[in-house]
């Protein structure tokens, strides 16, 4: 079995971890930490999905060409991680039915990290 962990690099992990806390839920680890600042937390989201979100360090860093697919199974889950991202984000495509069975959209949440969702339908709607 294999897991892939988004690693998402952000200049304040604390911020970082109470919009991303908001928008996915999930249990937050901290990894490192020095001086009560936070500088690598994993947020278990499931026990499939866990974000590693990590300071910059002081180090120039941009998520511009970060695209990460998202995929649930539960259409209010997918409204709540959409809404909780465009607060201070850009939802450049919003949430609706496309041609492939599907409500999708898109944000490209303030650190510049693009989320695409997607959740599959069942049946029509």
């Amino acid at each position: 079995m294999m897991q892939l962990s988004p690693f998402i690099k952000v200049d304040d992990v604390d911020e970082a971890v109470k919009i991303y806390k908001n928008a996915f839920s999930g249990e937050v680890k901290i990894l490192n930490e020095t001086s009560g600042r936070r500088l690598h937390v994993e947020l278990h989201v499931n026990a499939k999905v866990i974000l590693h979100i990590s300071s910059t360090y002081g180090k120039e860093c941009h998520n511009d060409n970060t695209n990460i697919i998202l995929t649930f199974d539960d259409l209010e889950a997918q409204q709540q991680a959409y809404e909780a991202l465009s607060k201070s984000g850009d939802p450049h495509m919003p949430l609706q039915k496309t041609f492939f069975n599907a409500i999708h959209g898109q944000v490209k949440d303030q650190f510049g990290v693009n989320w695409l969702m997607n959740c599959f339908l069942n049946e029509t709607v």
